[in-house]
């Protein structure tokens, strides 16, 4: 690797491999750091990202993919201060304007500016990344493969359950698939003192979260009614929250809806690019139901989910670590939904 180059997995074409190629280290412009990225999760949005399903107004070839990062900072511009070399951090990877009704009123989550690491911007399936130093959450007695996915695959279902979902003790929440959102969705879910079940076709995926977490209503629909376990466990009365993390509309009609009570609220935070959720008018009208779309989440719910982590009351699932040059093999595996939690990618030190 030349000084002012350094190594990444470039997106050049869609539905066609990754390149392993050397491309120019980002340079700073002011409030900027850089760092050099340790770790980086695969999410199964950048799935949909290989495989040009984004709109063209969000991704822009050449390109380099990744939003979960976490990193240690090399340098600074002259005016940063909140950062310093040295610092082992997180990247919040949304970048709000800070201008708009939403940002001043802290919900930078949906910024109509918006600009995202890893989206719009250039990720983290690289060697050095360069962020606004704004969006840098500094972490401590986190391994760096955990940390990564902390962006994504829990604060996103962190802020989905906590502050769209509004669960409260004793709800009953059915969490819709145990995939690498799923899996963290449980432990939030609990944490939040609800009564859980989680629904998903794979059963060693149900498997691995009862190593995870006790008492948990664990639903494979290959082996069991699905209504006739809620209807008994909730006494026919059907479930307060549906978390869906899944977002086929046939699964979350089939599995979601058919299961909400009266007053219910169903959390979207999966989603397909082509297929649109049929909405039953009828059921919104009489039962009262909340339909709420969930957007990542806020920074300040970050700083509070990685507090959680280094204070051991969420455990961030790790599947498998990959060399970033294997990143190829990697998106396969996610695609293919061969994991328990997220596959991360790693660096050479």
């Amino acid at each position: 690797m030349s000084a002012e180059k350094m190594k990444a997995m470039v997106l050049e074409k869609f539905n066609i491999p990754l390149v392993y190629k050397e491309v120019p280290i980002p340079r700073l412009e002011p409030g900027e750091a850089l760092i050099k990225v340790l770790n980086c999760g695969i999410c199964g949005t950048d799935v949909k990202i290989f495989r040009g399903l984004l709109p063209p107004s969000i991704v822009t070839l050449p390109y380099i993919m990744g939003h979960e990062v976490v990193g240690e900072v090399v340098s600074v511009a002259p005016n940063v201060r909140n950062v310093q070399v040295g610092e082992r951090v997180i990247v919040y990877f949304y970048i709000s304007c800070g201008k708009c009704k939403f940002c001043q009123s802290g919900r930078e989550n949906i910024c109509i500016n918006i600009k995202r690491c890893g989206f719009e911007i250039d990720g983290g399936y690289a060697q050095f990344q360069k962020v606004p130093a704004r969006n840098l959450c500094p972490i401590h007695n986190i391994s760096p493969q955990e940390a990564a996915i902390l962006p994504d695959a829990v604060a996103t279902t962190y802020h989905a359950i906590k502050t769209v979902g509004k669960v409260h003790i004793n709800d009953r929440v059915l969490i819709l698939g145990a995939g690498g959102l799923g899996i963290h969705a449980v432990q939030i879910a609990k944490l939040c003192g609800a009564e859980v079940a989680v629904v998903n076709r794979t059963e060693w995926k149900l498997d691995r979260i009862g190593e995870l977490v006790n008492d948990v209503h664990l639903i494979s629909p290959q082996k069991t009614n699905l209504k006739e376990y809620i209807n008994e466990w909730t006494k026919e009365e059907g479930v307060d929250v549906v978390i869906d993390t899944v977002g086929y509309p046939k699964v979350s009609m089939e599995w979601g809806f058919s299961n909400l009570t009266r007053g219910g609220r169903f959390v979207i935070v999966g989603y397909s690019t082509e297929q649109p959720l049929p909405v039953n008018m009828m059921g919104m009208h009489y039962n009262e139901w909340e339909i709420a779309g969930s957007r990542v989440s806020t920074k300040l719910e970050l700083i509070e989910v990685i507090r959680l982590v280094e204070n051991h009351k969420i455990t961030p699932i790790v599947d498998r670590v990959f060399p970033l040059e294997k990143a190829n093999q990697a998106l396969k595996a996610v695609q293919e939904g061969n994991v328990a939690g997220r596959i991360v990618l790693g660096n050479s030190p």
